[in-house]
């Protein structure tokens, strides 16, 4: 193999075919799903959180904010590319 040739991929016809199992694809007993919600506001500044109605839907198990969000600890530094926070 060198430097700039094609590689056959194993799974290539399974994929290509549609007969591929993706990793989003697979069931697991009590498996759980997790949704990240973005602003709507561009440029807005968060003042609080009105939780309630997404609360009583059926099956919302936890909603994680800034408010209730565990911090997140480095057990060594490392450079960062996002230099604000994500929550």
């Amino acid at each position: 193999m060198y430097v700039g040739q094609g590689v056959d991929r194993l799974d290539g016809k399974a994929k290509i075919t549609g007969s591929a199992k993706y990793a989003a694809e697979f069931n697991l007993p009590g498996m759980t799903h997790g949704v990240l919600v973005q602003s709507t506001i561009a440029a807005g500044k968060i003042t609080g959180f009105d939780l309630a109605a997404a609360q009583a839907m059926p099956g919302v198990l936890a909603i994680i904010t800034t408010d209730n969000a565990e911090t997140l600890r480095n057990l060594k530094p490392a450079p960062q590319k996002v230099t604000f926070p994500l929550l």
